[in-house]
């Protein structure tokens, strides 16, 4: 995951996603699952009722509060962050 003032790229395992902020309304945690097994990812809403999820998140609860932390000192004032 790389995050800019301008825009977010997950480049998830198969797939890769690229988008403004001006796209995303909310950030918060969700899981995806791989192969069988869900894993914690930090899910991105966007304005067309899209998500996309960063599939290389940290398992750690802490860590993953402090990454999203770094995704929000990012993320203009009009993004909603959610538990």
């Amino acid at each position: 995951m790389t995050v800019t003032d301008e825009s977010v790229l997950l480049d998830n395992y198969w797939r890769s996603y690229r988008f403004s902020w001006d796209e995303v309304t909310e950030v918060g945690t969700g899981t995806v699952t791989m192969l069988i097994f869900p894993i914690p990812a930090i899910v991105f809403g966007l304005r067309d009722g899209g998500r996309r999820r960063a599939q290389a998140t940290p398992s750690g609860k802490s860590r993953r509060v402090e990454l999203i932390g770094q995704i929000k000192s990012y993320a203009p004032s009009s993004v909603r962050f959610v538990d």
